[in-house]
């Protein structure tokens, strides 16, 4: 007996699309920012059309193409320098509260970065 591949026709892919790439790419901007972010979104998404018997069985496909997203990371040239914390006594702005500094920078890099993204 032959092995059939399924390949999805271009609307059963666009609608698998329209569900799974809002989701997929603000996770992945949240963690590799938008430049990286978007790449990686890509990168799921065209792993995803070429191995769609592959992703057809799995029960969360968007937890999985993130994981192949953060793993076309891995391969991209970093691009900036971590996050710098600006002192706030420095610019002595009223909008700032005073303990923001000290408090971003008790945080991972990670998690200032999801931070500044969210609420920036």
């Amino acid at each position: 007996m032959a092995v059939v591949e399924h390949t999805p026709g271009r609307r059963e892919f666009e609608a698998f699309v329209g569900r799974v790439k809002p989701g997929l790419l603000q996770a992945l901007v949240a963690t590799y920012g938008p430049v990286d972010g978007r790449e990686a979104c890509v990168d799921a998404l065209s792993w995803a059309w070429e191995h769609w018997d592959r992703l057809a069985g799995v029960a969360n496909p968007i937890g999985y193409l993130y994981r192949v997203g953060q793993s076309a990371t891995r391969s991209f040239a970093p691009r900036s320098a971590p996050l710098r914390l600006v002192d706030v006594h420095e610019h002595r702005s009223p909008d700032v509260e005073p303990g923001l500094a000290p408090a971003l920078s008790r945080l991972t890099e990670q998690q200032r970065r999801i931070v500044l993204l969210v609420h920036g």
